[in-house]
């Protein structure tokens, strides 16, 4: 699926937005010229901020980053009653804050699997305060437990192959609704299974190659 014709930098460009013709003309303008001076800059981004107001606007649903939650075009025009943060489980408490203390919604749904994904944290002192345990799994993990709610019920795998994450991870509480035919696979002892291991014995070569950009390694 293409996002392209509905992100904010397209729909403001749109014949139906009163500043869209204003906008093309001025890029159309800077391409030709090549340099613009200050004013002329401070003037675009004017123009800019009130074609993504007056598109806000008229959206219900607003699609963007925790980080970008907190864009002066979104506090001045839009009041939402409901944050949904998908994939919560990888985002630091920090950056999960943000659009929740921007806007202060009055219904939050924290989407996530913090046995999956986890914050990417590199700096060790971070770590050891507490930034690698995001928001969403301190609501799963500590008192507030009884707030969450498990999807038990997976569709994709193969129950054999379900068997090890869920014992490991989830106390055996994994439930599989993936209908499948019996594997054409054969263990050592010739049953049918939906595991093999396959031992693959080769040797990684890095090939240096000059781009537009630099030089790119390739392996």
């Amino acid at each position: 699926m293409c996002f392209r014709s509905i992100t904010l930098r397209y729909l403001i460009r749109k014949t139906d937005n009163p500043f869209s013709h204003e906008i093309l003309s001025f890029e159309s303008r800077i391409e030709e010229e090549g340099t613009i001076d200050d004013d002329e800059i401070a003037s675009y981004r004017k123009l800019l901020n009130k074609a993504r107001q007056y598109e806000l606007r008229k959206h219900d649903v607003v699609l963007c980053t925790c980080a970008a939650a907190q864009d002066p075009n979104l506090l001045k025009t839009m009041n939402f009653r409901q944050i949904l943060i998908d994939e919560c489980s990888m985002a630091t408490e920090p950056e999960a804050l943000i659009p929740l203390v921007a806007h202060k919604p009055e219904q939050i749904v924290l989407l996530g699997d913090h046995k999956q994904i986890q914050p990417i944290v590199q700096c060790n002192l971070v770590k050891t305060l507490g930034m690698k345990k995001s928001l969403f799994e301190r609501y799963q993990t500590e008192s507030y437990g009884h707030l969450a709610t498990m999807l038990d019920t997976q569709y994709r795998m193969h129950e054999d192959i379900c068997k090890f994450p869920s014992e490991t991870f989830y106390n055996g509480c994994l439930v599989t609704k993936a209908k499948r035919e019996t594997s054409v696979l054969l263990s050592p002892s010739k049953k049918p299974t939906a595991i093999l291991f396959g031992h693959v014995d080769g040797k990684e070569e890095t090939l240096v190659v000059s781009t537009e950009k630099g030089m790119k390694t390739l392996q």
